[in-house]
């Protein structure tokens, strides 16, 4: 087992995530990283340039041809091409623009983030320094601390000038200060603004006061890390807001995930079977993923921060913790629903942690505002909070008896809100009927309608509103009709009318049959019964929220199970197993003349050493079954540039042969040379600092390769001068000549000779280049001297 971690880079919004397995502790992995951030000023600012010049043209790539779907993809060169991993296929997630809590399951032990965008150096998500400012020599490793809850945070030593913060802090309008002030708005009791509606029945409330709760433990996580750092017009906050106002207002419903296409599920987004002829496939993406279709905005919120949801006015503003923010968000909300007209409306005020609820009136000119005090939906503290610089709630409400932050406390916010939509309906609505159908009739045509039509029948009357109230439609093929006892609620089956019960604490069991519906925090396959995901939005922007689900083990499924399978691209890398069968060797050493064009780096990285490894395995002898050959990628995967690979060994194997690989379509001059100047700059610092054997070899061989198009080169270390030889070749007299050169380039000596890469797809140089590799393959302790052109025993006295 290694020490697991992640490094993370984050540049134009976008997080990319790279795992590493072995050695993720601060001197490792953490050490590595600070390594590679120039302390000179100037060498800073082009490092930084460089990098986000990369990571830009990795989002710009992963949004034009990732993120915009047309449906299904029947070959396997279309669905390679359209992946996440045809961007970078080191990535372990596709790049969102937040952590989605799908990582936090991992056992990782490690986190580090390059924050390139707001130029900080975070470890575990929790502390961050400033990019320019980190101590290097290992110093910054002493500034790591833990607190009495076992949160990551600084030392007291920690110099402040430093120290970096994620924390967004918001420019208070001082005219909408003003003019908060002018509107002379007037706190009222909360109940005043939700009363409890007798039309409404409670178990409509109840359960969707329920799938809250679910949905709160499922996120609230993922809140504390991220909520402090966003604002109100950030995609992330725009979705999750509009999730939660969604579901207080129950314009939700719910579908079964096994019926959907699943494939492209760790691309982010599910496909919708069409079960006409045409076999067309709708999307459905999942929550905070931004898959869309071509024409359509990312994401199922409105692209503004204020927004009709039913009848409220609803407006987004982030840090309502803030006395300033919360007074002039309540100004700008009044004047954004009386600038559309509205004389008279109710608005919610939302920061997805605390909302305001409002209500406006106008009479004869003069405006009355009444709001409600701020309530808490989620809520943290010191105690709560994984991060010691995190989120804190302001209480502004608290009933006498009830502690602060308690679960009652966010049970009556989200209360108050499902309350204040219904109110806003029933004000809309109060007194009107249709003018051409009884009430009756309408009841029927409710009956029989689809959930789209019903739902949109549920605004036309009181007493429609009343139909919908009491059998609340979850979709097409279930409603709840019951809540016989807290937590347990009687769901029918619309078409069988068979009646199912539905507990909605998880791992409570039926004492008859020993199992029971229930609500999970889970999204994994399931053998029988039926499971019901959540759905935000409406028509083509929509997404599935796969966190929080209803399981129904009696159920059965209403719809057919997706069961097609199609090969989804991996990650791929090279993994030396010892010496293999040698029809298997020689099957795999020649995937490096059959690579395809559409191949990621990392197979490219797989051909390369299944054919080194073939080379080098044939000096062994016939008979034996293991050669103790080892052949390794880079220690440091996720530091490598966009599109690089390298294999390495150490000098006890083909003289430490290192390789650094590229795709052949990034093939051009330009690309030549940044590629070898990648490998001057390894080469120069494992001299210097590499591993113990770096005493006492000469140098080593090194590929360079855009696909198997190749310079093959020995790096020569320094040394105070060696023989020249008089009878060598002209590759060891130049050898010899140069390891007195200071300067590494000039000790990069080419052993194949020409201006320009050899193809070792050609008969002839594929030949020259093996032969060099049978120079160096010796599998005894030994080293090729490039001076006397002769073995010389490894780690053995020189005789110059």
């Amino acid at each position: 087992m290694g020490t697991r971690g992640f490094l993370i880079i984050r540049c134009a919004g976008r997080f990319f995530v790279y795992y590493n397995h072995f050695d993720s502790y601060p001197e490792g992995l953490g050490d590595a990283i600070v390594q590679e951030i120039p302390l000179e000023p100037q060498k800073y600012q082009e490092w930084l340039a460089s990098m986000r010049a990369a990571y830009s043209n990795l989002a710009q790539q992963y949004e034009t041809q990732c993120l915009l779907v047309n449906g299904r993809k029947d070959s396997v060169r279309e669905r390679r091409a359209t992946s996440f991993l045809a961007v970078d296929d080191r990535l372990e997630f596709t790049p969102t623009q937040a952590r989605i809590s799908d990582v936090n399951f991992w056992c990782i032990e490690w986190i580090y983030t390059l924050d390139l965008d707001r130029e900080l150096f975070g470890v575990d998500n929790s502390i961050y320094f400033q990019l320019s400012k980190v101590p290097h020599d290992d110093s910054w490793i002493k500034y790591l601390g833990e607190d009495k809850h076992g949160r990551r945070v600084f030392t007291k030593r920690t110099p402040k000038e430093i120290i970096g913060t994620v924390e967004w802090k918001p420019q208070v309008n001082i005219q909408s200060k003003i003019r908060f002030t002018e509107l002379d708005v007037k706190t009222v009791c909360l109940e005043s603004l939700t009363p409890p509606s007798s039309d409404m029945p409670t178990h409509r409330e109840a359960f969707l006061l329920s799938v809250f709760t679910a949905m709160s433990t499922a996120f609230k996580g993922f809140l504390d890390e991220h909520i402090i750092q966003w604002k109100a017009d950030d995609f992330c906050f725009r979705e999750v807001a509009f999730a939660l106002l969604s579901l207080a207002a129950g314009e939700v419903n719910f579908v079964d995930p096994s019926s959907l296409n699943r494939n492209y599920k760790s691309e982010g987004y599910y496909l919708v079977p069409d079960r006409g002829p045409q076999n067309e496939q709708g999307l459905l993406p999942r929550f905070l993923y931004e898959c869309h279709a071509p024409g359509v905005h990312p994401g199922a919120a409105p692209n503004n921060t204020a927004y009709w949801l039913g009848n409220v006015l609803v407006y987004l503003t982030a840090r309502l913790d803030l006395i300033d923010v919360e007074e002039t968000a309540i100004a700008q909300a009044v004047d954004t629903g009386l600038g559309q007209g509205s004389s008279s409306f109710y608005a919610m005020v939302f920061s997805v942690v605390d909302i305001i609820l409002v209500h406006v009136e106008t009479n004869d000119g003069s405006i009355e505002v009444r709001r409600s005090p701020m309530l808490n939906l989620f809520y943290f503290d010191d105690k709560n909070s994984g991060f010691v610089d995190g989120f804190r709630s302001r209480v502004t409400y608290s009933p006498q008896g009830v502690e602060a932050g308690s679960s009652k406390i966010t049970a009556t916010a989200f209360t108050a809100m499902i309350r204040f939509f219904e109110a806003a309906l029933g004000s809309s609505i109060t007194g009107t009927r249709s003018e051409i159908f009884p009430n009756e009739v309408l009841g029927l045509i409710m009956e029989s309608s689809d959930l789209l039509t019903y739902k949109a029948l549920e605004k036309v009357s009181p007493y429609c509103k009343k139909i919908g109230n009491h059998k609340f439609r979850l979709n097409d093929d279930y409603a709840v009709i019951e809540n016989p006892f807290p937590n347990r609620f009687i769901l029918k089956e619309l078409d069988s009318g068979m009646r199912i019960v539905l507990d909605m604490d998880a791992g409570s069991v039926d004492s008859d049959s020993g199992e029971s519906s229930y609500l999970e925090l889970s999204s994994g396959e399931i053998n029988n019964g039926v499971r019901l995901n959540l759905i935000v939005g409406h028509s083509v922007r929509k997404a599935i929220i796969s966190h929080v689900s209803l399981f129904l083990p009696k159920a059965t499924p209403r719809h057919p199970t997706y069961t097609e399978k199609v090969e989804m691209p991996i990650q791929e890398a090279f993994h030396y197993m010892g010496r293999l069968p040698s029809h298997c060797a020689e099957e795999l050493a020649s995937m490096i003349l059959n690579m395809p064009s559409d191949i990621y780096p990392g197979g490219i990285e797989n051909a390369w050493g299944s054919y080194i490894s073939h080379l080098i395995c044939g000096a062994a002898e016939p008979d034996c079954l293991y050669f103790p050959l080892q052949i390794m990628g880079a220690q440091w995967l996720g530091l490598l540039p966009p599109g690089y690979r390298q294999l390495r060994m150490n000098h006890l194997y083909c003289n430490g042969l290192h390789m650094f690989l590229r795709h052949p379509k990034n093939e051009c001059p330009e690309e030549w040379e940044k590629t070898i100047t990648h490998a001057i700059s390894y080469l120069s610092h494992i001299e210097k600092t590499g591993d113990s054997f770096r005493h006492f070899v000469r140098g080593r061989p090194v590929i360079i390769a855009f696909g198997t198009k190749i310079k093959f080169y020995y790096y020569v270390h320094w040394c105070e001068g060696a023989p020249l030889s008089t009878t060598g070749s002209a590759y060891s007299v130049e050898i010899a000549a140069r390891c007195v050169e200071s300067e590494p380039r000039r000790r990069l000596v080419q052993l194949i000779p020409g201006e320009g890469p050899v193809d070792i797809k050609e008969p002839e140089s594929r030949e020259e280049f093996e032969n060099w590799i049978k120079i160096f393959r010796d599998p005894s302790l030994t080293e090729w001297d490039p001076f006397t052109e002769s073995q010389q025993p490894f780690g053995g006295e020189r005789e110059y």
